[in-house]
């Protein structure tokens, strides 16, 4: 909802509908904050297999807070993986990430040219 939140009662919004909890938000804070801000606006957020995020009982709320913390716990373990993935291959090839050059992607149209690759004008 980042910023889009005060919108939502001037457009008439009654219903959110999001494919699952995680995609709503990944940190069990922010999507705490953001469930209850919709409760106040009187929006319901659903999901795509009909779940409502903003049913208010004991055990919904339980099992909300759980999925939350699970998908808070997921995105920290996959950054994780990601950043020594790259750290791996930054020390074995020095590059990972970015566009790769021309003399990379297509040497031969490179070496066709008889030419040294010319810096990107600015």
């Amino acid at each position: 909802m980042s910023g889009k939140g005060h919108k939502v009662p001037a457009n008439g919004v009654r219903v959110v509908i999001v494919e699952d909890a995680s995609r709503f938000a990944r940190e069990l804070m922010a999507q705490g904050l953001g469930i209850t801000l919709l409760i106040s606006r009187g929006v319901r957020l659903l999901t795509a297999s009909g779940d409502d995020l903003t049913a208010s009982d004991d055990p919904t709320r339980m099992m909300r807070q759980i999925a939350g913390a699970f998908a808070e716990y997921e995105k920290a373990r996959l950054v994780s993986k990601l950043r020594h993935a790259r750290e791996r291959v930054r020390h074995e090839k020095e590059k990972c990430e970015g566009r790769r050059p021309h003399v990379e992607l297509r040497p031969e149209a490179v070496a066709s040219t008889g030419q040294a690759p010319r810096p990107a004008s600015a």
